[in-house]
């Protein structure tokens, strides 16, 4: 398990927007893998003395790279491609915004008890929110990576993809705030 105490850029590099995205999945699949464990943790009743700094490392991970891949995605790459002459791409768009309103509605009722695991009173019921979790943001990163991003792939000129990149290394150098 890696320990997620300050956020650390998952981007290698901006010169391609599309890569930016799929540096960020590669980061939430990886954290997905530490709140799996935080569920074996719990199922096995194997609650030891760090498992509540390794939520809170997880939660504070998840919080930073969620405010800005929903900016990178819905603020910067999204509104370049919308409207554009495929249909089947605004639709995908909009059930990819569905998603994250079902991950945020999940994440909002995980957040304060990753925080604090004291505040936990079924640990049945918050593994069982974990998994769900882990999985809605999976399928999201699958649903992205096979239906998304090819076609924008193809929209997209690599100059493009390039200035959309470079405006993603802005958001950060000025520090968005989600």
């Amino acid at each position: 398990m890696q320990h997620y105490q300050r956020h650390t850029e998952p981007a290698a590099d901006f010169s391609d927007a599309l890569d930016v995205i799929r540096d960020y999945h590669a980061h939430f699949l990886d954290l997905c893998e530490g709140l799996a464990q935080l569920v074996e943790q719990i199922e096995l009743q194997a609650i030891s003395g760090d498992f509540g700094m390794r939520a809170r490392q997880l939660r504070q991970a998840f919080m930073t790279a969620f405010a800005l891949h929903h900016h990178d995605e819905e603020h910067t790459l999204f509104p370049c491609v919308k409207h554009t002459s495929r249909q089947t791409l605004d639709a995908i768009l909009q059930q990819l915004e569905t998603e994250h309103l079902e991950i945020d509605l999940v994440w909002s009722w995980l957040m304060p008890l990753l925080q604090d695991t004291g505040q936990v009173r079924d640990y049945r019921q918050f593994s069982h929110a974990l998994r769900q979790f882990v999985q809605l943001l999976q399928r999201h990163i699958d649903n992205e990576e096979q239906t998304l991003l090819p076609v924008i792939e193809q929209l997209l000129t690599p100059g493009q993809r390039q200035r959309i990149g470079a405006s993603m290394q802005r958001d950060r150098l000025t520090g968005i705030v989600w």
